[in-house]
């Protein structure tokens, strides 16, 4: 009764997929290893800057009070040139978070695309400046 005889084939089946399964984590964790052992420097630089992205959407997700809001926001607009005429709501007070002041919507015609049935003009969504340019493929 100790010893009471099994089918087989299940148990080679179950011991077979462990096999594979922990030969293939090994296998995963290998090849991770090598990658970073080739990019030594790279691993640094991509979990610093995720680290920094994340830090900063937190940051510009939270709450900001409601007097805080026209000096922070106010200083911001003025440092970068940000023309409130344009914005469909210009009270600084309406924004609760950096977030949505930094992605406020526009009035309509606010900024015309010069071209807008010319298939080789790009338009940016964004308040910004080219620093680099270069070709474009499709």
């Amino acid at each position: 009764m100790l010893f009471k005889k099994t089918n087989s084939s299940t148990s080679d089946d179950s011991t077979v997929t462990l096999i594979c399964q922990m030969l293939s984590w090994w296998y995963s964790f290998y090849s991770l290893y090598k990658a970073l052992k080739k990019y030594r420097n790279f691993k640094y630089i991509v979990s610093i800057t995720r680290v920094v992205s994340r830090i900063t959407g937190f940051v510009c997700a939270t709450y900001v009070p409601y007097p805080i809001r026209y000096i922070f926001y106010g200083s911001f607009a003025k440092f970068y040139g940000i023309n409130m005429e344009e914005v469909e709501v210009s009270d600084f007070g309406h924004y609760e978070t950096f977030t949505k002041f930094f992605t406020r919507t526009l009035k309509d015609g606010a900024r015309p695309i010069d071209e807008p049935n010319n298939n080789m003009t790009m338009c940016s969504p964004c308040d910004g400046r080219v620093l680099t340019c270069g070709k474009i493929n499709a």
